[in-house]
């Protein structure tokens, strides 16, 4: 069972069809490596990215060039939803460690 299944799971059964139909989603995996952006802020994304594994962040760089960290993503979290309301992101997301991340189009 893939990491997304498994989180939803937690809120509710899924029914087979349905788990299938996110079997087919995760299929465009790809490695990063740690302090990578996986998205910057400004960018006006196209695709959702899907944590697999490893740890990611969500942060915006202050005045001072400092980096405030707001938010970890954990395997089986979405990284930028926020496109679905958002034009464009209004903060980054960089891995933290080695990453397995998937991409699905934004439909």
């Amino acid at each position: 069972m893939n990491i997304l299944t498994r989180k939803l799971q937690g809120w509710g059964k899924l029914s087979a069809p349905d788990r299938e139909v996110l079997d087919k989603v995760i299929a465009q995996s790809f490695t990063v490596d740690p302090h990578q952006d996986l998205i910057e802020e400004g960018q006006q994304p196209n695709n959702v990215r899907l944590i697999l594994d490893g740890l990611a962040c969500r942060y915006k760089l202050l005045r001072d060039g400092r980096r405030q960290i707001f938010a970890y993503l954990v395997p089986g979290d979405f990284c930028d939803l926020h496109t679905f309301v958002l034009k464009s992101m209004d903060h980054s997301i960089a891995t933290v460690s080695r990453c397995e991340v998937d991409i699905a189009p934004a439909i």
